[in-house]
């Protein structure tokens, strides 16, 4: 469990022809017209793209600890805004992510989880990934976990932006910054400007409800408060295992099993070089699945995650150009399961509980020396004082699990950009990081960025990265009932060669293609052991490989199209076969537009999944997803009306499972809508 660790063809076909279509049509004019534009390249090269070609490229921090344009940047990287999430309806971080190049995700009807660059094990808990807010680290100390649902610290609505920093990035941060790193950036106070409220009604009986107050004074000081409420009624589902589909069984009907309940609050303020942060959320859901070997049809199978922070930040720019960063932090989080099994008769209820309280500290320096070397440096501690993990029954009483833990993690770091020539620039970087639980890790970063001309970006990078083995991994031993605890667990390891290629045309056309090839090794796997008994073991390598596409076009008017293709491979070196849960094709298209002046804006994306193993064996057939928004802004002072249909032509979804579920696939959501008002004041 998070707990007992049990843990049309035609229409495929179609959405890629139409995304190849649309790239070829935007991108051969351009390719045209932009015929020639090398040689004058170099006679403007004093000059900046937003000179040459009118456009605003974006910047971003996440990449380097340091802010930058995404085209000096040592990764390939992608900027969603908070006028994207408005436009294409975005409810949840899922969401955000499924619409970007190289990206999936699976919904086992509990978690929501993401797939990079072919690689997203059923079972897994998004641990190669490392999710960020402000800098922050939000995994926790137990499972290591990002949440992207309704668990996540920070309703979207607060986004002002996110980094999506592709590939390794432990040379800067550690263990998690595996296939890669999201930052998210929230609003500040002054982008609110006032009492902000919003509600929202959707399918399922869903609602949802958020207030906010963020102003910037004239005394300097700014502020920002939050606080959200969702509530879901859920979906009925039919199992059709034999098992299940059985009269005793209600048919295979899982009725009234799916409700959802959370609740988020943030707060930040700032006041010279002084900021504090607070981030909390709870969410309650139930399962539906009868994972585990639960009852089935009980409605009393559910998972409650609660998670918080607070941040207190020093930040100061001095007058010899030394930048200082100082950072101190506290992070919670709580796990509680609710597992229902007929076994002993008549019923017991199991309970899952974990706890998981720590501290950390960092300081980083940065300053330019001389004209061509800017150097970020910094150490960072972190010491849990509680990782408790607690499996139970209290009727009858028996405890088989109580497991508490205490950890620590130092982690130093040096990063060195050196402009080499005019058009070249290495990036440099290394970070050592020592664990109390299984030793030391060393992971080098080197990039380099070449600028044969102002509007063409070329970059070649090679990382390690690492992922750390979690608590839960460590030591979850059950009472030797279903599981038992592995402590020599070593890190999972991975080297990445990339080349990147961007390109920038003056009718406000932008190209970017990556190619990439990795090797994970010491992957950590939960296999079943000679006694019978389920445990995580280093098993074996994986190696990737694969090409993203993606054409980004804008015209007057707010007009925007982005196109992208991904093709990937990721192969189970010790079967030789593709890994499970990985797709070799993945398509996206967005597509927003003015329909009356700047009051209303429609949009519409889609996503294409090919299919993908089963761990079982077999395959989860491919899919195809259509959704259309629509915005309409000050529709009288001061609100904004908006509208999505998600799912738009009610297409069949199947995620393949762990070994957790009975079920060999499940079933995503329907079709579905959601309209949503707010109102400033």
């Amino acid at each position: 469990m998070k707990g007992v660790p049990k843990k049309s063809k035609k229409g495929h076909q179609s959405i890629l022809v139409v995304s190849l279509l649309l790239s070829f049509v935007a991108f051969l004019p351009c390719s045209i017209l932009s015929a020639g534009e090398g040689d004058e390249g170099r006679d403007l090269f004093a000059l900046q793209i937003e000179d040459l070609m009118g456009l605003k490229v974006a910047t971003v921090y996440g990449a380097s600890k340091f802010e930058q344009k995404v085209t000096e940047a040592p990764s390939a990287i992608s900027i969603v805004t908070s006028e994207d999430i408005k436009r294409f309806g975005y409810r949840t971080l899922a969401d955000i992510l499924r619409n970007q190049r190289g990206f999936y995700i699976t919904n086992d009807r509990n978690y929501q989880y993401v797939g990079v660059r072919g690689l997203s094990r059923p079972g897994d808990f998004n641990t190669r990934i490392l999710l960020l807010v402000n800098g922050h680290r939000t995994n926790d100390n137990i499972y290591n976990q990002a949440m992207l649902g309704n668990g996540f610290v920070l309703d979207v609505d607060l986004i002002d932006r996110i980094e999506i920093i592709r590939g390794p990035g432990s040379s800067l941060y550690g263990s998690n910054a595996f296939f890669g790193t999201i930052n998210v950036i929230t609003k500040r106070g002054r982008d609110i400007g006032g009492t902000e409220v919003a509600a929202s009604a959707g399918s399922w009986d869903t609602y949802s409800g958020r207030a906010t107050f963020g102003q910037k004074f004239s005394n300097g000081l700014e502020t920002l408060i939050s606080a959200t409420g969702y509530d879901s009624k859920g979906q009925n589902f039919h199992f059709t295992n034999p098992e299940f589909d059985t009269p005793e069984n209600n048919d295979g009907w899982a009725d009234h099993c799916d409700k959802e309940k959370a609740a988020n609050f943030f707060a930040r303020a700032s006041f010279k070089n002084l900021s504090f942060e607070s981030a909390y959320v709870s969410r309650e859901k139930w399962v539906p699945t009868s994972a585990w070997g639960t009852m089935f049809n009980s409605g009393q199978d559910k998972t409650i995650d609660t998670r918080g922070y607070l941040n207190l930040a020093f930040n100061r720019t001095f007058e010899n150009g030394l930048e200082v960063l100082a950072r101190i932090s506290y992070d919670f989080y709580q796990f509680d399961g609710y597992y229902l099994f007929a076994d002993p008769p008549p019923s017991t209820m199991n309970r899952d509980r974990v706890l998981g309280n720590w501290w950390g500290s960092d300081v980083m320096l940065s300053r330019r020396l001389g004209a061509r070397h800017l150097v970020v440096g910094g150490a960072e501690y972190e010491r849990s004082t509680r990782q408790l993990q607690e499996n139970y029954t209290r009727s009858p009483a028996y405890t088989y699990l109580h497991d508490n833990h205490g950890s620590e993690i130092l982690g130093l770091y040096l990063q060195d950009e050196i402009t080499l020539r005019d058009d070249l620039t290495l990036s440099a970087g290394l970070r050592y990081d020592h664990y109390t639980t299984f030793g030391s890790s060393t992971n080098p970063r080197l990039t380099l960025v070449y600028t044969p001309v102002p509007t063409m970006i070329i970059k070649a990078l090679y990382g390690q990265a690492f992922r750390a083995p979690n608590v839960y991994e460590l030591y979850y031993n059950d009472g030797n009932q279903y599981s038992k605890a592995n402590p020599s667990l070593k890190p999972e390891k991975m080297s990445t060669y990339e080349l990147v290629l961007e390109k920038y045309f003056r009718n406000g056309l932008h190209f970017t293609a990556s190619a990439y090839y990795y090797k994970v090794r010491d992957i950590i796997t939960q296999v079943t052991d000679a006694d019978d008994l389920l445990v995580f073991r280093n098993m074996g390598d994986v190696t990737g490989k694969g090409l993203e596409l993606e054409v980004e076009k804008t015209w007057p008017k707010d007009i925007s199209l982005r196109v992208s293709q991904a093709f990937q491979y990721a192969k189970d070196d010790s079967t030789g076969t593709r890994a499970a849960n990985s797709p070799a094709s993945l398509s996206t298209l967005n597509l927003t537009l003015p329909l009356i002046g700047s009051k209303l804006y429609g949009g519409l994306d889609a996503q294409y999944v090919s299919r993908r193993h089963a761990p079982e064996g077999g395959c989860v057939p491919g899919y195809w997803l259509a959704k259309i928004t629509l915005l309409a802004k000050d529709v009288v002072k001061n609100l904004d009306l908006s509208g999505a249909v998600y799912n738009l032509f009610d297409q069949t979804v199947k995620y393949p499972t762990s070994n957790e579920f009975r079920q060999r696939e499940l079933i995503g959501d329907g079709i579905s809508f959601r309209i949503k008002a707010q109102y400033r004041f």
